[in-house]
C-alpha cells in the first residue's frame, strides 16, 4: 500500500479536493492501493471533519506543532 502524508492547517476549503486529486493521479499511475493520511495540525476550522468525509485518515493535533512534526506523526501513523 501506498501511504501519503498531508500535512494541513486550517484548510478546509480546500482538503478534499487536495486528497481527490491525489487519489485519481495514483490511482491512475496503477501503484496499487493508495491511502491518504492527512495530520490536522491544530486547526481551527473543520479541516479534519472535511478530510474524513473524503476519505482519509485523520491524525489530529491538538495544538499547531509545524510542517516537519505534522509529517512525523503522519509517517508514524502508517
Amino acid at each position: 500500500m501506498l501511504s501519503v502524508v498531508i500535512p494541513a492547517y486550517n484548510e478546509e476549503e480546500q482538503i478534499a479536493e487536495t486528497i481527490r486529486s491525489t487519489i485519481t493521479v495514483l490511482e491512475s499511475a496503477k501503484l496499487g492501493p493508495v491511502e491518504i493520511i492527512v495530520v490536522d495540525d491544530g486547526s481551527h476550522d473543520q479541516t479534519a471533519a472535511f478530510a474524513r468525509k473524503a476519505g482519509a485518515r485523520v491524525v489530529s493535533h491538538v495544538n499547531n506543532f509545524g510542517y516537519g512534526r505534522s509529517l512525523k506523526d503522519g509517517i508514524a501513523g502508517c
